[in-house]
């Protein structure tokens, strides 16, 4: 995945080359992590990002 980024004008934007996986440990409970590397000057060279997603609730629950 390519990605591309800009604060604001003043500030010129990178572009970085993106990696991630995720794994889904539960119904609720999905774990995720990945690298960035940058593709031009602006960017740092290589990051790392971690995180999860939790859902606290079933919003699309069908009644029966």
């Amino acid at each position: 995945m390519i990605s591309g980024s800009s604060r604001n004008d003043a500030q010129p934007g990178g572009t970085f080359a993106l990696s991630a996986v995720a794994y889904q440990v539960n119904r609720r409970l999905v774990l995720d992590t990945g690298v960035g590397f940058g593709l031009s000057h602006t960017t740092p060279r290589a990051g790392f990002f971690a995180g999860m997603t939790v859902g606290l609730a079933n919003l699309y629950r069908r009644n029966h």
